[in-house]
């Protein structure tokens, strides 16, 4: 059993990620996610939020004893560590609880930090900054700067 999705979200941000359930043999799958601060969402039709978790509505087919379903995960709104958990149920699909067996994904941990519309030097391609002008002594000057795209 995993989730995957981004290590690395700004605060405030949407994101998808993807709770995966695996066992051979087993032909169902349920699970139930939890979060430490952020906001959970369903993106299945199979899913659903259950308090502040999100849950199987019902039992969900499995293809060669695997499934994976997506969730939204919103950052909250100040920079933090964060933490998401899950459990998942391999079944058999009878109805019963026979055979059925329990997984636990290893945490995921998500750094949650400043958005920043800064781009550093070395991602611009081609710039040029001509000298100033007039001269910096008056009460205003120009600085012309050419990029080769903004």
């Amino acid at each position: 059993m995993s989730i995957e999705g981004p290590d690395t979200l700004s605060t405030g941000q949407t994101s998808q990620y993807f709770i995966t359930v695996s066992m051979a043999g087993k032909t169902g799958a349920g699970f139930d996610i939890a979060k430490r601060s952020g906001t959970l969402s369903s993106a299945s039709s199979n899913t659903h939020v259950s308090s502040t978790e999100i849950v199987h509505s019902t039992n969900i087919a499995m293809s060669g004893g695997t499934v994976t379903i997506p969730f939204n995960y919103t950052a909250p709104l100040k920079v933090t560590f964060d933490t998401l958990w899950a459990t998942g149920l391999a079944t058999n699909s009878t109805g019963g609880t026979g055979g059925d067996s329990w997984n636990w994904a290893p945490s995921k941990r998500i750094v949650v930090r400043m958005p920043t519309e800064i781009n550093s030097i070395s991602e611009v391609e081609d710039f040029n900054i001509s000298q100033n002008y007039p001269n910096p002594f008056n009460p205003a000057t120009n600085i012309k700067i050419d990029l080769l795209k903004s």
